[in-house]
Formats: structure tokens, sequence, C-alpha cells
């Protein structure tokens, strides 16, 4: 980039060193890159800052970032008051677009000059790599297009080189910070989908579904709205208040003399907290609810990683009578005779192992399995994902009775529950 200088030393020679080592890493695997270029500006004025305040304003802002940004990172000075940022690794958690926002809102304070206050913002623009270029100076060019587009704008944004990753991006940061005020707006609420034993038509429990209805993105799906909440850690206080919730309501049904089980979704990040047990006996408490009546439900991959502190958390919650069931199972890296060392109740067949049975061979080869494992180790068996009479029927035939799906009941909430049970007494 020929028109690109570093007068302030031999920082932006190293950038380009750093992002070619970076590229030919990322071709051998699946680590990714992202370049941001950053401008710091009077807010509605992309022109560049008067050259008396440079100095002033470029020590300033390059500490602020680096502040922000993580060790590895690389910051250089590209123009004055202009920066390049090499992100490594940055398909983790989203990390451009969270490193974007926080070099964003690090950048928009006051900046002292000599002697005297000045308010101003930052425009970023990201190109990531393969997406827009597997070349280093295609990369810093496809940046800096995407930050006079943001300096066009007016300032006080990012964006991204790729249209579609500006509106994911943007998407994102708006679905963060919605959840932030999420629970105090009182926006979330719970469904609950029944588990119906189709031996006899009863109902074996329900499990709580998280919903979420932003007053500004309408309903947001669980599986767009979830993995951000894990990323942020935001889980942990949500899945709290989920659980709460859960048994609060399921402790209401107890009181009427129609008890369900109710089983609740638990993540990684609440687990491995050193109080997850404290919490559940709290939450068991102040509601009332026998324990027997729930049910904690884990993914596979949330078995894998410190095995001796979770075999013993979850080994503690079934001597107060909780039971513990393994989700999605089939799904993970896990195999069965990895999970069995867990302490547990229940085993769930991933809904996309129940998809299309019997016509598809491999799905029915799999359910068998999984159906003849669980049973082996006496756990109960319950299918996921059941939308029609034929993969009911398979699976009743292989002795797994208990359901959850379409074809009984969708999702619904805990007043369409009461409703659905009146035209069901025996439910």
């Amino acid at each position: 980039m020929s028109e690109v200088n570093d007068p302030w030393g031999g920082g932006l020679e190293m950038l380009f060193e750093r992002l070619e080592l970076a590229t030919q890493s990322a071709r051998r695997g699946t680590r990714g890159i992202a370049v941001l270029a950053v401008a710091v500006h009077e807010r509605g004025n992309p022109s560049p800052l008067p050259e008396s305040m440079w100095d002033a304003v470029q020590q300033q802002a390059i500490a602020r970032i680096r502040r922000v940004v993580r060790r590895i990172d690389t910051v250089v000075i590209l123009r004055p008051a202009e920066f390049l940022v090499l992100l490594e690794r940055p398909e983790e958690g989203s990390f451009a677009v969270h490193a974007a926002d926080e070099v964003v809102t690090a950048l928009r304070t006051r900046y002292l000059v000599d002697g005297q206050h000045h308010s101003l913002v930052a425009s970023v623009g990201i190109s990531a790599y393969p997406g827009d270029g597997d070349d280093v100076d295609i990369l810093i060019r496809c940046a800096d297009s995407a930050l006079e587009a943001a300096k066009a704008a007016g300032g006080d944004i990012f964006g991204f080189y790729s249209g579609k990753m500006n509106e994911a991006a943007t998407r994102r940061i708006e679905i963060e910070r919605g959840l932030t005020e999420a629970i105090s707006r009182n926006e979330f609420h719970l469904c609950y989908q029944p588990q119906i034993d189709t031996a006899d038509g009863s109902l074996a429990g329900v499990e709580a579904l998280l919903r979420w209805r932003s007053p500004k993105l309408g309903m947001v799906s669980p599986g767009e709205f979830i993995p951000i909440l894990e990323s942020t850690g935001g889980i942990r206080k949500v899945g709290d208040w989920v659980l709460n919730e859960a048994c609060q309501r399921a402790a209401g049904w107890h009181r009427e003399g129609r008890p369900i089980k109710v089983g609740v979704n638990v993540s990684a990040r609440q687990l491995t907290e050193d109080d997850f047990a404290r919490t559940v006996d709290r939450a068991l408490e102040k509601s009332g609810l026998p324990p027997q009546l729930l049910e904690l439900e884990l993914t596979e991959s949330v078995l894998v990683g410190n095995v001796g502190a979770t075999k013993a958390t979850l080994e503690g919650l079934r001597k107060r009578g909780i039971r513990v069931a393994v989700d999605d199972f089939g799904t993970g890296n896990a195999s069965l005779a990895y999970v069995r060392q867990f302490p547990m109740d229940t085993l769930k067949i991933d809904r996309q192992f129940v998809r299309g049975l019997p016509v598809d061979a491999e799905n029915a080869a799999i359910s068998a399995a999984i159906i003849a494992l669980g049973r082996s180790l006496r756990l109960r068996v319950v299918a996921e994902g059941v939308e029609n009479e034929a993969e009911e029927e398979f699976l009743h035939s292989l002795s797994c009775t208990i359901v959850q799906g379409f074809l009984h009941a969708r999702p619904m909430t805990a007043e369409q529950l009461a409703e659905w049970r009146k035209k069901r007494p025996w439910a």
C-alpha cells in the first residue's frame, strides 16, 4: 500500500509481517483473521483532526485501544489519528464484533489537548480473512474502505467491508444490548413442552423453554440469543432466572394437586459455578418444589471439561432427589461410555436422529442403538422432535415410550398448558 506511511516508527512494517504470518497460519487451519481500521475524529465531521491535536490524541487513543483488545493483538498507527488493529482467531465468540464495538465505546470520550477537553468519536472498518481476501494488502484496503463508509455515515459506529457481515454484526450487537435489560424489563417468559408416555397417554413431564420478546426486535429465536448469552456470560443470570421461574411454576402445580416433573436446561457456565448446587437448593426452598419434581438437563458438551468437579456436583444434587438428564444425546463428541460415568436418570435422543423414522435407515440404526444402551443402563429414554405417528410407532416398537414433539404438543405458556390439561384429565 504505497499511500500508507508510518512516520512514527516501524509499527506498520511489523503489522505487515504479523499479518503475513497469520494468513499463512490461517490457510493451514481454521483460525480466522480480522483487520480493524480505526479513525478518531469529531462527531459528524470525518475530516482529519488538526495537526496540533495529532500527538495528544494518538497517545490517548492508542492506550485506550490497547486496553480493550487482547495482548496477542497488534495495534499500529496508520495515519495521523488513524490506526490498524490485527485480530487473530476472531471467530471465537464473534471476537471481531466485540472488539470493534469496544473500541468505538472506548474512544467515545473526551481527550485532553493543551489543557482543553475535546469530545471525539471513532469510526471502525473491518475486513475478515478469507471472506474479504487472502492477501495482506487487500485486507488492509478492504478495512480502509469500510472505515471510509463508517465515517461517511457520521462516525461513532463500526462496519464490515462485507454487507452480509455488516447485517449480522449489527443484529448481534442489537441482541446483546437488548439482552442486558431483558430480565429487568420482564421480556423473558417460559413455555413448557409436554412429554407424553405413549404406553398410556399420560403426561410424563414438561421441559421449560426460554422465550424472549424484545420490544425492538420482536420474538427472537432461542437459537439466536442463547449462544450470545453463552458467549457473553449472561447465561448465568438468565439461567438462574429460568431455574427460579420454572420451580415456582411447578410448585404451584404441585400445590394444586396436579404435580408435573419439570426439566430445566443448565449451561456449562452455570454448572461450573462454585455455588451452583446452592443456587438450585435456594430455588427449591423458595418455591417449595419437591426435589424429585425437578430434572436438570445437560448437553454432552457440558459434561466435557472438569470431570471430577462436574461429577461431584451432580452426585450431590442427585442425593437431594433431583434428577439429571443428558439432553440432545448423540450430537456431541462424548460416547455413552464417557457419559455413563456421570450420575444420571434420563437420556434424551436428539431430534435429528428421530427425523424420518423408520424410513431413514441410518437414523433408525442410531436410535435403536441409543435406546438399547440407555435401557441397559436402566435409564429413562425420551425421544425429542417426534412429529408424526410413524416416528412414534417405530420408537414404541423399540420400547421407547416417552416422546416429546409437535405430534402431541408444541411449547406453550403455563396458562395454555393449564387449558391443554383440562381437555386431557388423564394428563
